[in-house]
């Protein structure tokens, strides 16, 4: 076997190698399809210059070098997370935070506390209430915080932007009543007598409906963001890609002229002209932010729907669990073609959020009426459900799936609640990860941190497991569309790296890869899945150098 190794990965290593800064030994899994396993890799400066069997590795070790011995452990190309909020997950700390919460008297509970501990705030914000978790799967009202809350000014979001649940004192600052009209994208709950805004808002734009939240505090952005420096390499994650803002794109730049990045950025700008962005804007931003491999511009990000959760993904057919409604769309479809069509002619590629196989197929529709000459490689993000006669259509049109396998671990949790939102007969077409792969799409995984967690480990579980964290369903949910560990990494590592455009950069672990590697503490291959949970990092590497070592 040994010889075997050696023989079919002799090319990958100089005949006269000059000694390498590191080497790190183990059961190496480098994500690269012709050859996927090795022994050993050896480092220098950044990059990666030699990868085999360990005697073809080991004449790169000199008198400096320091070896990295992973013993039977995986040694594994850093996860690059194809879809999170970084900056803001890590940065933006809410009053009140929901996400523990499993229950409306859990959530009172909490907003109880913190009244009772800042009595003087007349605004409160947070995020982290799920509909999911709501009695009888009902809108929440705004009379509820307003019994715990009286007069303050609430805000509170769920599933990121897609809705806000707010008190009547905030209703009535902002203007909103029964006079306000919805609009295509946009829903206010109502009280079925009156007409009222019952207290939550669906749809696009609502960061604009409230003037008044309150701006981030500086010193708790910085400590947050600092944090997250120390804990992505923890969890072995060396790319993180997601959209911002002007201010935070400066923010990361200065981190890294500092010296303070341990992760790479690659983010994205918008999409929608009307909200200040565009091809135009993005480019002239990425020439002034732009950081070398370490702070990179690529897509622009844009969308068409919502979230299954609050059942505003645009679907074919009416929800199962409330046949009066398929979701909706929350931009105007021709505005979304048009804008897609003068960002990939200003060769900016764009990434575009569609979680409902109506969605998805608007997508599809609108990428493949670009020129097929001139065609970019664009992403659908999420992807939740997809049709089956939709699902050829991703590798026919070059469009990547990024994905975040993570949710089929958290919702799952949540009394089945894809099986509740879509029921017996699409179950199949929820996240339809093996037979987008068998058709010959390229998935990129993530995690839409802070809704899933940034561990990998979460993600790679739900993806060949589809249980929850707890092991449930027996057997897994829907089975047939696990995927295998293998396929999972890769989609971690190369499927995010050709995702942003930087495959031949990163993304495998072969000679001239940028060494961005992750040691972990078992062979994860030889392990079953349900230990996949409990799997650590042992040490993290980007670049080149250590940023994280367990125990130190």
């Amino acid at each position: 076997m040994l010889t075997l190794l050696a023989a079919s990965l002799a090319s990958l290593c100089p005949q006269d190698p000059a000694p390498a800064d590191l080497v790190v030994r183990g059961r190496v899994f480098t994500s690269d399809l012709e050859t996927p396993r090795a022994e050993s890799l050896a480092i220098r400066g950044d990059t990666i210059v030699a990868v085999g069997a360990r005697a073809e590795v080991d004449v790169f070790v000199g008198p400096e070098t320091r070896v990295v011995d992973a013993g039977e452990a995986s040694v594994v190309p850093g996860f690059n997370d194809a879809h999170c909020h970084f900056t803001v997950g890590y940065g933006m700390k809410y009053d009140v935070d929901l996400t523990r919460a499993e229950s409306l008297e859990e959530i009172l509970a909490i907003l109880r506390e913190h009244v009772a501990q800042n009595p003087d705030d007349d605004i409160i914000q947070g995020g982290g209430w799920d509909l999911a978790d709501m009695p009888g799967d009902a809108f929440p009202t705004r009379q509820m915080l307003d019994e715990v809350v009286g007069e303050r000014k609430v805000l509170l979001w769920s599933e990121g932007p897609h809705a806000i649940w707010a008190s009547s004192a905030a209703f009535e600052e902002a203007g909103i009543d029964a006079e306000t009209e919805d609009t295509p994208y946009r829903v206010y709950e109502r009280d079925p007598e009156s007409g009222e805004p019952s207290g939550v808002i669906r749809g696009s734009g609502l960061l604009f409906l409230f003037g008044f939240m309150p701006r981030p505090d500086l010193n708790v952005f910085r400590a947050g963001f600092a944090r997250g420096m120390e804990e992505a390499p923890r969890l072995g994650v060396t790319t993180v890609q997601e959209p911002v803002s002007s201010f935070l794109m400066g923010y990361v730049a200065k981190q890294y002229d500092a010296g303070n990045l341990t992760v790479r950025f690659h983010v994205w700008g918008s999409f929608f002209r009307e909200y200040g962005g565009g091809a135009e804007r993005h480019l002239k931003t990425a020439e002034r932010y732009a950081r070398g491999d370490w702070v990179t511009f690529g897509a622009l990000k844009g969308g068409v729907d919502g979230m299954p959760g609050l059942r505003t993904a645009s679907m074919l057919e009416p929800y199962a669990d409330d046949p009066s409604t398929s979701g909706m769309f929350t931009f105007d479809l021709d505005a979304v073609a048009e804008d897609l069509k003068a960002a990939n002619d200003a060769g900016v590629p764009v990434t575009l959020h569609a979680s409902g196989d109506a969605g998805v197929r608007a997508c599809l529709d609108a990428i493949a009426a670009l020129d097929a000459e001139k065609r970019l490689r664009h992403r659908i993000e999420h992807a939740f459900v997809v049709d089956p006669a939709d699902v050829k259509r991703f590798a026919e049109l070059g469009v990547v799936a990024s994905v975040q396998p993570g949710f089929l671990c958290t919702e799952l949790a949540k009394n089945r609640y894809y099986d509740r939102r879509f029921g017996e007969a699409r179950r199949a077409n929820v996240l339809p990860l093996r037979s987008l792969l068998d058709a010959g799409c390229i998935l990129a995984f993530g995690t839409d941190f802070s809704l899933t967690p940034l561990n990998p480990m979460v993600g790679l579980y739900g993806a060949v497991a589809r249980q929850s964290l707890d092991g449930a369903p027996a057997g897994g949910w829907v089975p047939d569309e696990r995927i295998t560990l293998e396929e999972a990494v890769r989609a971690y590592t190369y499927g995010s790296a050709y995702a942003e455009g930087a495959e031949d950069r990163k993304g495998r672990l072969l000679p001239g890869m940028l060494a961005d590697v992750v040691v972990l503490s078992e062979d994860i291959f030889a392990i079953g899945h349900q230990r996949l949970r409990q799997v650590e990092v042992v040490t993290t590497i980007v670049g080149g150098k250590i940023v994280f070592e367990a125990g130190r």
